[in-house]
Parts: C-alpha cells; structure tokens; sequence
C-alpha cells in the first residue's frame, strides 16, 4: 500500500501531512449541525467532525493538552518517603511515542477521531468517578479531570514506556499509585490516579464508576472478553461504557503472540485485531452483558471508501469503531 510506503519512508513529512490535513481550521470551515440523532456505535469518518459538538470536543482537547504542563500538580504525599523529588523529576522527562518530553501522547491520526467522538458523547459531570483502561501515557485521564473528574488510569505497563514508568513512577509510590490533581482552565478540579491492573482481572469493586473508558486498547488484549466483562462488572447501573478500536469488513488477528520480551530483551510482537461488525458483536456486546446505547451502525460501512472512513495520515486497511454500552438502571 503506498500509504504504508510513504508513512515508513517519510514518518516526520507524514506525521506533518496528518497535522495539516486534520487541522480543526479545516472542519470549522464546514460545520454544521451537531451529532444529535446519529448513531453512537458507528465506523469512524472524517466527516464526523464537522458536527458542532464533536468539533468543540476536538478544539478543547487540544486546547487543554498545550495547557497540560500548568494544569498539573504532583500529590507528593503519594510517594514514597523521600522520593517525590525522584517521581516529579522521571514524570516530566518521560516520553513516548517521539513526543516532547514531559508531555501525554499527541493524537495520532485515528485518535483525532476517536478523543472528540467519545468526550462529545461521554456525558460526563464534575465528580464522576472515571476508569480509564490502558491509558498508558494517553492525554485522556488528563483531560477529563480538568473537567472535574476522579479517574484511575491503569495499564498492564508493556512496553519500554511502561517498564519506564513502572520503574520510575510508579514503584516510587505508595501502594504502587501515583497521583496527580488537575485543575482546568476554568477552575474546577479533579485527579488522576495510575497503578497496575490486569484488565481481565480488575482488583476493584464492583459498580463503582460512572463511566469506563478503553481508546484503541481492547485489540491487544489475548482474552477481550474476560477484559470487556471485568468492564462492565466495575460500571454503576445507568453507567456508560465507551471504548474504539480497529474494525473492517472482516475479523482478522495477523498476529500470535500479545507484546512481549524476546530472548534479547527487546519489545516485539502483537494481535494487531481488526473487529468486523459480526465479532463486535460476538466477542464484545454479548459477553459484556451490557446494553448499546442505540442501535449499531457498525455493519453499515462503506468499506469500498475507505479514504473517507479514515483520518488523513492513516495508513491501514481498516477504519475505526466506537462502541458505546450502558448498564441499565436496577428495576
């Protein structure tokens, strides 16, 4: 595919490419309505972000994240004695993924889809208590603090940034969770905790947040359906579960092996899962027991355009899927 080509041959002019190419200039030039009475469990589109309130979900989390350095503050009572000089020091000088250091990871070309299509429809409230699942270094438990939420961000921590972080972090902290308080630019105030946890084996009670949230991490979990039950097991009645991840026209998994160490010690390997609408279905919805907000718009694709599906500086042959679950009210 000369995408493919062009991103590994020209990764920096691609990255630019993406940048121009997914300016909020560009939809703010065309909005329209907002995304009112439009399917929540869809296949992503560029177009999506000419509604209104996606928009605005997309300029604010910009906005915030090149405020994230003075929205932060360090709880160093979450350290261990003595080492909060040590934590603040490895927490503004980690990096990832080729970004500035100090700083969460910038949006990639689907995340330009998938932060402002479930922020917009999130519905979330100052004081709602939030579980990010694989948040690793992502912006979004940043973000919705500074709206005044408690989150707890976990991760299993594969990978070099996360044997960074683990190290570095989180080891030098109480009970393995560090802390930080968030304040938005309006003044409301909320938190972000990260420790470890197995996604299929949560260790927290049950019912006991009002939204879950999983951006593009299902599809590297080897068991998704224990992981999408433990989920749903944590998520309060009339709750909300948003999650994305890859889907195409057909359910395909290229890899063997989740990512791992080999024998050199080097990080290698992944599922690489693409969802069809049928495995969305069989392997998410069903096993989680929860309810989709609205009838599933997944099967629904126009895969024969694929470019309009995409965001511009994609490179795969598959788009993305937002599915969005509820867990209904006891009766």
């Amino acid at each position: 595919m000369l995408a493919r080509f062009l991103q590994q041959r020209f990764a920096h002019g691609w990255q630019l490419y993406g940048w121009l190419g997914m300016h909020p200039l560009r939809f703010q030039i065309g909005a329209r309505r907002s995304s009112a009475g439009v399917p929540l469990n869809k296949v992503s589109e560029q177009a999506d972000l000419y509604y209104t309130d996606v928009l605005v979900a997309y300029r604010d989390i910009l906005r915030r994240q090149r405020r994230e350095r003075e929205m932060i503050h360090i709880v160093e009572e979450s350290c261990l004695p003595g080492q909060a000089g040590a934590v603040s020091e490895a927490y503004w000088t980690r990096r990832s993924h080729g970004g500035p250091p100090g700083a969460s990871r910038r949006l990639w070309p689907e995340g330009r889809w998938e932060y402002p299509w479930v922020v917009a429809h999130l519905g979330v409230e100052p004081g709602m208590r939030v579980l990010d699942v694989g948040a690793e270094n992502s912006f979004l438990p940043i973000y919705l603090a500074s709206l005044g939420c408690d989150v707890l961000a976990v991760d299993a921590w594969f990978g070099s940034y996360g044997e960074y972080f683990t190290a570095q972090v989180l080891d030098r902290c109480m009970d393995g969770t560090f802390e930080i308080t968030v304040t938005g630019p309006e003044g409301r105030a909320g938190r972000v905790r990260w420790q470890y946890q197995d996604a299929t084996a949560l260790t927290l009670p049950d019912e006991s947040f009002d939204r879950v949230v999983c951006i593009s991490v299902i599809e590297h979990i080897p068991d998704d359906r224990a992981a999408i039950r433990e989920m749903a097991r944590v998520l309060r009645p009339g709750g909300l579960l948003a999650l994305t991840t890859p889907c195409g026209p057909v359910y395909q998994q290229p890899g063997d092996q989740p990512h791992h160490k080999d024998e050199t010690g080097r990080w290698t390997g992944d599922l690489d899962r693409v969802y069809s609408a049928e495995a969305l279905h069989e392997r998410l919805v069903g096993p989680s027991g929860l309810a989709p907000v609205d009838a599933p718009a997944w099967d629904r694709a126009d895969w024969g355009r694929l470019n309009r599906l995409q965001m511009v500086g994609e490179y795969h042959d598959y788009a993305t899927a937002a599915v969005f679950l509820t867990r209904l009210p006891d009766k």
